[in-house]
């Protein structure tokens, strides 16, 4: 390392911690800016998290298609500071921002305190990651504990309960996202191959949590576990094409990407091969995957900072002439930095999801519906809205997630019919733009869209602009 050390000076352990504190706290400044109601999955989870608070059970008492962490660690934030939407929505704020910290952690090891900086900045700072850390969607909280495990994975004292340490909390991530098991199921092929000692104890950790959790709840719930855990995954339709959605993930993100690609040029590779078979195993699952959000990267962000950070400093490396070297620093820190800015300003200027008729929907909910009328229609808005105006939605159906009717596990003629004798309030969401209309949620079936048309009458309307987007929100008496 004898040429990067003439190449640059290495910060010191105060620098780089005043450093790395002022990055997080921009991070979090950016997301204050942006604190608001929102039209998003985080809001079913939200119900459900009081839901359980307030004595149901998830696969029992209603629907969730996860492991049950995320739910339970909103239950419990609602146990002790009551519905708090401001605290919920911190969460995915300080997961993401803790994660950073242990990129940090991991490069200042294997490389040094810069490098774990320019990583840490490369992750927090790509659109991809202020776009997901907004909405609590659970899949944060499971990259958080994917990088602590990590982190123990790959300390320096390689002691056997450090291995049995990352094994358990890279089930704990699966028990949050079961996207990570990719990630686990790698680590523990990869360190078989390596020292089978060590990935026992490593295997041992992850099945001890993650089976004796499974295990317990297929027990306690059978099928109602399995099939909406695992089955109804399988059964979801092709949303969009994955090369279409995974093209545009990189597009938003491409920084991150092109230093991650910097890889096949680094030397001493080793050191992030594992963290490298780990994405392109992600990445090619991703690509098999019918039902693709462009969220579901943020699995293997953290990973791509780090093997873009190390690779950059690598190279740096190979190059003889420090002169050059220098100047190849001072290229990157400027272009990291205007990409981190083109980031958060397109960031902080997108509002399609901001909810801002959502007090003046709840206000009206209050004044005009009887207090036990209950809430039926979007899922991205009205378990927010049920939540605000004090009421329940209709049937106990905590997730009104579309997909629960496309893949054939509720039938929508039934929920037609139990609609007509309850006769809930309906809340539909639907955006107009120049090319068209655009129905979400339920409203999406043809199905109940023409229910709504022929049986029933909409009471109000609300609308909100953002640029050529019109949001309009109708609440419907059938």
């Amino acid at each position: 390392m004898e040429q990067r050390d003439n190449a640059y000076k290495d910060l010191s352990n105060n620098a780089s911690l005043w450093i790395l504190a002022t990055v997080v706290i921009l991070f979090i400044i950016l997301h204050l800016l942006m604190l608001s109601p929102s039209i998003s999955d985080e809001n079913t989870y939200f119900y459900m998290g009081n839901l359980i608070a307030n004595g149901f059970t998830p696969y029992k008492d209603f629907f969730y298609a996860h492991p049950p962490l995320n739910i339970l660690i909103i239950a419990l934030l609602i146990k002790l500071f009551g519905l708090n939407l401001v605290v919920l929505k911190f969460v995915p704020i300080i997961t993401t921002a803790l994660s950073a910290i242990f990129i940090y952690l991991l490069l200042k090891t294997a490389n040094s305190r810069l490098s774990g900086i320019i990583a840490v900045i490369l992750f927090l700072f790509s659109y991809g990651t202020l776009r997901v850390s907004t909405y609590l969607t659970g899949i944060d909280i499971s990259v958080l504990f994917l990088m602590i495990g990590l982190y123990f994975l790959f300390r320096e004292k390689k002691r056997k309960r450090l291995y049995l340490v990352s094994g358990i909390l890279l089930a704990i991530a699966a028990l949050s996202a079961l996207f990570s098991l990719v990630a686990a199921f790698i680590i523990l092929v990869i360190l078989s191959l390596k020292n089978k000692r060590n990935a026992i104890y490593s295997l041992i950790g992850f099945l001890s949590i993650f089976l004796t959790v499974n295990l317990i709840l297929i027990l306690l719930y059978g099928q109602s576990y399995i099939t909406s855990v695992i089955k109804y995954h399988f059964l979801k339709p092709e949303t969009s094409s994955s090369f279409t959605t995974i093209s545009t993930i990189v597009k938003d993100n491409w920084l991150i990407f092109l230093a991650a690609g910097l890889f096949i040029f680094a030397k001493e590779r080793k050191k992030v091969s594992v963290l490298v078979i780990i994405s392109l195993a992600y990445f090619l699952f991703l690509l098999t995957y019918k039902s693709l959000f462009s969220y579901y990267i943020f699995i293997i962000l953290p990973l791509l900072a780090i093997i873009g950070s190390y690779s950059i400093f690598s190279i740096a490396d190979r190059i003889n002439n420090i002169k050059l070297s220098r100047i190849l620093f001072v290229a990157i820190f400027v272009l990291i930095g205007i990409s981190s800015l083109l980031s958060s300003s397109r960031y902080l200027n997108y509002k399609f999801q901001n909810f801002n008729t959502a007090n003046e929907i709840a206000d009206y909910i209050i004044e005009n519906t009887n207090s036990e009328r209950t809430l039926f229609g979007d899922d991205s808005i009205t378990p927010l809205l049920a939540l605000m105006s004090e009421r329940k939605i209709a049937f106990n159906y905590a997730d009104l997630n579309n997909f629960r009717w496309r893949t054939g596990l509720v039938d929508i003629h039934q929920t037609i019919k139990e609609i007509k004798a309850e006769k809930p309030l309906i809340i539909t969401f639907q955006v107009n733009v120049p090319q068209g209309t655009f129905r979400y949620g339920i409203d999406y079936l043809d199905e109940f869209h023409y229910f709504l048309d022929e049986e029933c009458t909409v009471i109000k309307e609300f609308k909100d602009t953002w640029l050529d987007y019109e949001k309009v929100v109708r609440l419907w008496d059938c």
